[in-house]
């Protein structure tokens, strides 16, 4: 029988949605913690288990979080290519440590031609030569954070500064984009499975939103898509902002292993069964 791995950081949540779907579906499986692999190079070769089973014994990896782990989860890739095992993303066999990152997403989507805000990728001594292109507000991320996190508004120069200071490391500073709410595309595939729109209510250093569901057009489902397709991405939520002053739909980012429980509940869709029978069907 055909077998999957899933490996996942201490702080996924879904373990017990994934695995309550694949006994429904009868998909054989184990999922585990990436603290549980081991890799040993012994005698010219490379060896890499999980709980003590050779990674041979897989006919699929699903990383579905990554966290901390891109170097083990890049060097698990490289294993499953020399030992022709399939992984979902494939885009960890060619990227290195800047999967997941924005400022490695926006590359890919300006490489494709897709709808990205104005942004520039700096650190603190280089703010000076922005200082007549940025128009405040001005929206600052951290490129190594998703899930609304490491997310600032910064209404003038001071606070912009006080964020770099306070960070010590390049941001991603964004042509802020006047909007009551965005919306978010939950792709599986080449398919989009569900969709919110979220009202937004807060943000500091991290975004609070309300959600409904929601129904996008071709359009933006056709933008969501590709940006997934752009990225390597088999399972991602695409986040999407309507720029009213352009008539222009624009992508604010798009996160490889999404949180879905909000667009589960809104579409009363049961993601982790989808996506368990996504992994069984690339087999």
């Amino acid at each position: 029988m055909k077998k999957i791995l899933i490996l996942i950081t201490e702080k996924e949540k879904f373990l017990g949605s994934f695995l309550s779907a694949a006994k429904k579906l009868k998909i054989n499986f184990d999922i585990h913690f990436y603290s549980e692999v081991s890799i040993e190079y012994k005698e010219n070769k490379l060896v890499i288990r999980v709980d003590e089973k050779d990674l041979k014994n897989y006919d699929l990896i699903f990383f579905r979080t990554i966290g901390s782990f891109v170097e083990i989860a890049t060097l698990i890739s490289e294993y499953c290519l020399e030992h022709k095992i399939k992984i979902i993303d494939p885009v960890f066999q060619y990227h290195g440590p800047y999967i997941d990152r924005k400022s490695f997403e926006y590359i890919r989507l300006i490489d494709n031609k897709l709808p990205i805000i104005d942004s520039w990728f700096v650190s603190l001594e280089e703010l000076n030569t922005l200082e007549e292109k940025i128009i405040y507000p001005c929206v600052v991320k951290k490129t190594d954070l998703n899930r609304g996190e490491g997310v600032f508004l910064c209404k003038n120069k001071k606070e912009l500064r006080k964020i770099f200071i306070k960070i010590k490391g390049l941001l991603l500073i964004q042509k802020y984009i006047k909007a009551d709410k965005d919306f978010r595309l939950l792709v599986i595939g080449n398919e989009v499975i569900g969709s919110i729109e979220r009202s937004l209510i807060f943000r500091t250093d991290h975004s609070v939103y309300e959600t409904n569901a929601y129904h996008p057009s071709k359009q933006e489902k056709k933008i969501a898509v590709r940006a997934a397709q752009a990225l390597g991405y088999s399972i991602a939520g695409v986040d999407l902002i309507f720029d009213s002053k352009n008539k222009k739909w624009k992508i604010l980012e798009v996160n490889r292993a999404p949180v879905f429980k909000r667009v589960a509940e809104k579409n009363n869709i049961n993601v982790s069964e989808k996506i368990i029978k996504f992994l069984k069907d690339q087999i």
